[in-house]
């Protein structure tokens, strides 16, 4: 999986009260299984700045790497790796 690109989506919950949350969309490309298709895949991923500072995941070092997706037992992103740790 590579970390294709990321922008900042900031929001409000929906009923407009409490404080903003800050985040990123993140873009993750996956290769098409032959078999299937041809080219890539992409999936799009929400990820709090929270989760980004606790975690130290450094989106404009990881962009354009092949990372490792840890995922927690809802389908949310728990963590990013670079591939080679």
């Amino acid at each position: 999986m590579k970390l294709i690109g990321y922008r900042e989506a900031n929001f409000r919950p929906d009923n407009g009260k409490g404080e903003e949350i800050k985040g990123y969309m993140i873009y993750l490309g996956n290769e098409i299984d032959p078999r299937r298709g041809g080219g890539m895949e992409a999936e799009r991923q929400y990820l709090t700045q929270s989760k980004i500072d606790r975690e130290g995941i450094s989106l404009p070092e990881l962009c354009g790497k092949d990372v490792n997706v840890y995922y927690n037992r809802y389908g949310k992103i728990a963590s990013i790796r670079p591939m080679d740790d």
